[in-house]
């Protein structure tokens, strides 16, 4: 809830200075605040400044303007990361890192016994001496790579499971709720709301952005966004609450199509009948739903294969 907070914050601070002059040094002051925080509370929020400059270019912001930006944020975010780094380093000696388990959860997303999400075969944890002052974070980092280099259609595979991981149905986030509950069926419906509302949300959202919205500068911070949080999933390892602080861009993102597509569409349906014209958009957005769905019933597969693990 906490890195799902201060994403919120980023995102808001820098739609607000978006074509602003005045202040505008103030907002990548707490831009990067903000970022340094997210990456304190979760480190695959490091590289989360680097959206900066990608997104100004998109909405055509100067260029001395972006690299002030870029530079007032990166700074700032590494202002407020560095004393953890430093304490982390007085620990854990000679590596520089905001966690120390991220060579962990590399290896354990690259072994090749690994099904991609965070149920890790046993020898992960061996394998780096977990648990023991011999733990070296970094040679995690080394197994995983040579991993990776050693079979790469292998790698890709996991790519892909680990992607299915990431956009699975959030039933596990509603049966933590209920799970301490006596009764458990009654944790039944709200299993079934939190997975049909999911799907619901990716739907409507996948809607409007083939057909694009009005807010472009929401719509691209909501795709490099995605992007970003798929391509950390794909690096170490994938999970349905590595995809929950999206959820309130992906709420945002239905709202827009609600109110700005589905109303004209219906329009047009009804002014058109009875014909039914199906347009490319229509066909696009079969075609993704149809590969969503397949990733979320492949990953009740590997959840089934965990137990073998």
């Amino acid at each position: 809830p906490l890195y799902t907070f201060l994403l919120v914050a980023v995102s808001a601070m820098l739609l607000a200075g978006l074509g602003r002059t005045r202040h505008s040094i103030g907002v990548a002051l707490a831009t990067g605040l903000l970022a340094g925080l997210a990456a304190v509370v979760r480190p695959g929020a490091l590289l989360l400044p680097l959206l900066v400059p990608a997104w100004s270019v998109l909405h055509k912001v100067s260029w001395p303007r972006t690299v002030l930006t870029t530079l007032i944020v990166i700074l700032t975010s590494l202002a407020v990361i560095s004393p953890w780094m430093v304490r982390n380093h007085a620990v854990t000696q000679p590596q520089y890192e905001i966690s120390s388990n991220g060579g962990l959860v590399f290896w354990g997303g690259n072994h090749p016994d690994a099904l991609g999400g965070v149920a890790r075969p046993e020898a992960v944890a061996r394998d780096l001496a977990v648990g023991t002052p011999a733990y070296d974070g970094r040679e995690g980092y080394r197994l995983g790579l040579a991993s990776i280099t050693s079979d790469l259609p292998a790698a890709m595979r996991r790519s892909v499971q680990k992607i299915s991981y990431f956009l699975a149905i959030e039933t596990d986030g509603a049966m933590w709720n209920y799970k301490g509950l006596e009764d458990a069926g009654r944790g039944v419906v709200p299993v079934v709301l939190a997975g049909s509302t999911y799907i619901l949300a990716v739907a409507i959202a996948l809607f409007a952005l083939l057909r694009g919205v009005r807010n472009r500068a929401f719509g691209s911070w909501f795709l490099l966004l995605g992007a970003y949080s798929a391509a950390i999933v794909v690096a170490f390892e994938g999970d349905p609450r590595y995809h929950f602080p999206l959820i309130p861009f992906l709420l945002m993102y239905s709202a827009l199509g609600l109110l700005e597509h589905i109303p004209a569409r219906l329009k047009e349906f009804r002014a058109a009948r009875p014909r039914l014209t199906i347009e490319r958009a229509d066909i696009y957005w079969l075609i993704g739903m149809g590969l969503f769905l397949l990733l979320i019933v492949s990953n009740l597969y590997l959840k089934f294969l965990e137990g073998r693990l």
